[in-house]
This record gives structure tokens, C-alpha cells and sequence, in this order.
């Protein structure tokens, strides 16, 4: 009998309850060493989830790029032009916010080409949560000079927090031209009296540098993915399997510093923070652009296609999908995906439940302060579920990352 994906997950749970019942045990400690109990093998996990669910991403992340890069001239245009700009300024923010999605669930699959050397490459791309809008201010400045100390102005040689998508969104979002410097010092000097046009001249000048050094990084991306000799793609289809398992289970712990401590612990104050220990709307992610929320929703949607093998032609539960889901049922352990599954569902109804931005719901502690507080609860069950029983029953060693956090 040929059952599907989610017929056999509901068989899967109706035994787990039978068990119970009896006074069976229905935590498993078994791991992979017992062998798989489903039709699919290890490497096929391993294609699925680098063809059909990571690199979709990649590419998706590109054309964004790519849209950027047009309706970012149209807008620099107009400014030059010193015509209406509003529909164009609209037009650029509507796809940063589609090109900031699609970063945002790359960011939940950080793998080595990311992660190496201390997260270098990330880093160009995206430095959040370490910002700085005076250094931008500072580079606005020098790019228009076309030098810094003496040296021809290159991007690809300053620091992560004067460019990538944090850079981006300051220059694009903030509408106040004042520069964010406490000192006005270096090319700053005089920046304040400059004419408006000027100003917002040199911002989308600056904007345009920024953008082309983020193609330049997402094409070096790509190439250690797909292209290189060493391409990192093959090193996980075509190498040990077993160390492949470890590095794509180990990529949903992001949920674990990432989302529930740095993006949602920090601002909720359960952390020590900018605002000691308290709700502090300045740690909030994507502040100028108001998209922390939204952000969030992206990682859980890859989250969930990462640990389910769920793409846009194959729902979650389908047989195609084949992701840590099905790897846990197939050692015996499909209560450990269960609980995991339902709290990442009761999580993506309480962010579509959030009618204002993050910081606002801090500053004001209303009722969307408090679906908040639920959807950290709720991400704290998942990773608490993946820093013991998903470990166990794969094999999946723990990140350094959450090594010693007993939250």
C-alpha cells in the first residue's frame, strides 16, 4: 500500500497515542544508526533540500537584485532631474522589500560559502545585527570625493556596517538628509549646508555603489555554490552523507540564536540590552524600512521549507518533499517533527495575527506586545525540541552557537 506523506505522518501519530495509552515511552533515542524505515535514502534528502529548496533561493535573490538595480536608477534619475520622485521612491522600497524576503530566508540556510571565516561573506551582504548610520553618512561623503585618506574610494576594502542591505536600507528609507554623526569631521565637513538635491544626489550615487558591491557579493555566492571547481553543492550531494545531514540540520538552528535570542529576546528585553533589560525598540531588525516583522515571517517560511523539503511545486506533506520530517518518522521518532510542526504553525499565526511593526508594539506594550511574547514562547519549543530530541535521534550535533544554552 503506497500511503502518502501525510497519511503516514497521521498513522505515525495515532501509534504514538496508542502507545501512551499503554505506558510506552514515545521519546526516541534511537538515532540513524537504526536504520531508515522509509523508501527514501539519505542522499536523496540531501538533493532534495540543495536542488529544490536552497538554490530556488539563490536565484530568487538575484533577479531581486536585479529589479533593484532598475527601479533604483529610475529613482536616482528623477533626482537628478529634479522631477516628482514619489512613485519612483515607492517603486524602490517596494522592492527592496521583496529583495530583503528573499535575502531573509537565505539568511535561515547558512551554510559555509556564508558562515566561513567568521561569517565574512554574510557580513558584506548583511551585518545585522551590528549597524552603524554614521559610517554610511561618512561614506556618502567620501564616495562623492572619490577617496578616503589619500586612497582611490573602494567599497569592497570598507568596513561590513558602510554597506550591504543595512546600508542600503538607511540610504533609501531615511528621509532625514542631516547626517547621523555626533562630530562633523573628514569629508563631512560642510555636509549640512549642501542643498537638498545635492544631498539626496550623493546618497543615491552612493546607494548605487552599495547596490553593485551586493551583485558582486551575491555572484560570489553563487559561484562557491554551483560553479567553482570545488563547487560547495557537490561537497554536500556527492561527499559523506552523513556530514551533509550534520551541516543542513545544524542551518535550522538559526531559530535558535538568531530568531528567538538576537531578533526577538534582545527586543523583548530578555536580554541585556541597549535599554537594560527592558523592551528596547532600538534592537529591533530593519528599523528604517519597518520590516522586522515580515522578516521574521520569510524565516519561518524557509524554516519550515528546510525541515519539511516543502518547495512551490511540492506542498509539505506531499511524497516529493522529502525533508527532516520524514527523517525523524523514518527513525522512529515522528513525535519530535509533531511538536516541532505545531509550534512553528501556532508561531506563523501569531505574526500574521501582528497588525503593527515591532517597534511600535514595544514602545506601546499593547496587545501585539503580547503575540509577541507568544511567538518567542512558541519558537522556544522548537528549538528546545531540536537541542535534544532532534539531535539525538539524528545525530546532529549541536552548534557552537547553542552549545551551553539551557533557556
Amino acid at each position: 500500500m503506497n500511503l502518502t506523506k501525510k497519511t503516514r505522518n497521521a498513522l505515525s501519530a495515532v501509534s504514538l497515542i496508542f502507545l501512551s495509552a499503554c505506558g510506552e515511552s514515545t521519546s526516541s533515542k534511537a538515532g540513524p544508526e537504526y536504520g531508515l524505515t522509509s523508501d527514501f535514502t539519505e542522499n536523496e534528502l540531501i538533493t532534495h533540500l540543495v536542488d529544490q529548496v536552497i538554490k530556488p533561493r539563490h536565484e530568487s535573490f538575484s533577479a531581486a537584485l536585479a529589479a533593484q538595480e532598475q527601479s533604483l536608477e529610475a529613482y536616482c534619475t528623477t533626482i537628478e532631474t529634479q522631477t516628482d520622485s514619489s512613485n519612483a521612491l515607492t517603486q524602490v522600497q517596494n522592492d527592496f522589500t521583496a529583495l530583503m524576503a528573499s535575502w531573509q530566508q537565505i539568511e535561515v540556510m547558512q551554510m559555509t560559502p556564508l558562515s566561513e571565516n567568521s561569517a565574512a561573506l554574510r557580513n558584506t551582504i548583511y551585518s545585522w545585527p551590528r549597524e552603524n548610520s554614521c559610517a554610511v553618512d561618512q561614506d556618502v561623503a567620501f564616495n562623492a570625493e572619490g577617496s578616503v585618506n589619500g586612497q582611490n574610494y573602494d567599497i569592497s576594502k570598507r568596513s561590513d556596517t558602510r554597506k550591504g542591505l543595512d546600508a542600503f536600507e538607511y540610504l533609501i528609507y531615511n528621509q532625514n538628509l542631516t547626517h547621523s554623526c555626533s562630530l562633523e569631521t573628514g569629508a563631512l565637513v560642510g555636509w549640512n549646508q549642501l542643498d537638498e538635491n545635492t544631498r539626496k544626489i550623493q546618497r543615491c550615487d552612493f546607494a548605487k555603489v552599495v547596490l553593485s558591491d551586493l551583485k558582486t557579493r551575491s555572484d560570489e555566492l553563487q559561484v562557491k555554490w554551483y560553479t567553482a571547481d570545488n563547487a560547495y553543492q557537490n561537497e554536500l550531494k556527492n561527499g559523506d552523507p552523513r556530514s551533509a545531514i550534520n551541516t543542513l540540520g545544524q542551518a535550522l538552528f538559526y531559530a535558535d540564536y538568531q530568531i528567538k535570542d538576537q531578533k526577538l529576546g534582545m527586543p523583548l528585553g530578555y536580554f541585556n540590552n541597549q535599554c537594560g533589560n527592558a523592551p528596547c525598540a532600538a534592537e529591533v531588525e530593519s528599523k528604517h524600512a519597518k520590516l522586522a516583522i515580515k522578516n521574521l515571517q520569510n524565516n519561518l517560511i524557509a524554516f519550515e521549507a528546510l525541515f519539511t523539503g516543502k518547495t512551490s511545486e511540492h506542498a509539505a506533506d506531499s511524497d516529493e518533499a522529502i525533508g527532516f520530517d520524514d527523517y525523524l518518522q523514518a527513525v522512529g521518532d515522528s513525535e519530535t517533527s509533531e511538536v516541532i510542526l505545531t509550534a512553528l504553525q501556532n508561531a506563523q499565526t501569531q505574526l500574521a495575527d501582528i497588525q503593527s511593526d515591532f517597534a511600535t508594539a514595544l514602545t506601546n506594550q499593547n496587545s501585539d506586545f503580547e503575540k509577541i511574547e507568544a511567538l518567542h514562547a512558541q519558537i522556544k519549543v522548537i528549538t528546545d525540541q531540536l537541542k535534544t530530541h532532534f539531535i539525538t535521534s539524528l545525530s546532529v550535533e549541536l552548534p557552537d552557537t547553542s552549545a551551553g544554552d539551557n533557556d
